[in-house]
């Protein structure tokens, strides 16, 4: 009988105090940048005398009150977005939503190398996701549509076009009274639409990406 990970577990903590857990993956640029100028600077004031580890005290603690800042903002943006979604909950005039754009898509996904090696199809996708019951709503597009840019730029939905049709939709349009738009910290921006966006496994052709949206469970809820 083998053993199991629970046995494992208990021997490594307990005798050579070596935790287990799961590898960060997309973590902060920010925080990383912080986390690893501070070891640094600690494991250089192991060498010093106490004369210059007061220099390098100092700097880790500006650096541990910058990054504690940046936390800080970044636990805002999720505090707006609970309370926006449990105001929308209880109220009948008042909508939130999350939106945001999946990874593309290249189209046929064909691993042969001649294909593989060539420029392939671009297909992308748009997700609004309505907090107050759970809603997702998927746009497919291909590239010779429009484009999107990469995350946190112009090119989705930090630009004028984005900004002019919301000020279209109040002043013109007169479908809203207000349209309050509040962005995450870069590095801490995960949302109900990438647990959406998790749902797409491998797709060959777009009719597959197309039906594999619409066969995807209508009320998908977060954990």
């Amino acid at each position: 009988m083998h053993p199991g990970n629970e046995t494992y577990r208990t021997i490594f903590i307990t005798y050579f105090n070596i935790p287990f857990g799961y590898s960060g993956t997309d973590t902060c640029t920010t925080c990383d940048e912080y986390l690893a100028k501070m070891k640094c600077l600690e494991h250089e004031n192991e060498k010093l005398d106490q004369t210059k580890k007061e220099d390098i005290t100092a700097k880790i603690k500006q650096l541990t009150t910058s990054h504690d800042l940046h936390l800080c903002k970044a636990k805002s943006f999720y505090s707006i977005k609970k309370q926006s979604k449990l105001s929308s909950r209880k109220s009948n005039v008042t909508e939130s939503i999350c939106i945001d754009f999946g990874k593309h898509f290249p189209i046929p996904k064909i691993t042969t190398n001649n294909v593989y090696y060539k420029r392939q199809l671009s297909n992308y996708l748009f997700n609004v996701h309505v907090l107050s019951d759970s809603r997702s709503v998927f746009y497919v597009y291909q590239e010779t549509i429009a484009k999107k840019g990469s995350d946190s730029c112009g090119g989705q939905n930090k630009n004028y076009t984005f900004f002019r049709y919301l000020y279209y939709l109040v002043h013109q349009q007169k479908r809203f009274d207000c349209v309050r738009v509040t962005f995450p910290i870069k590095g801490h921006s995960y949302m109900e639409n990438d647990k959406n966006m998790g749902i797409i496994a491998r797709v060959e052709t777009v009719k597959e990406l197309c039906d594999l949206v619409q066969c995807s469970r209508k009320n998908l809820r977060p954990l």
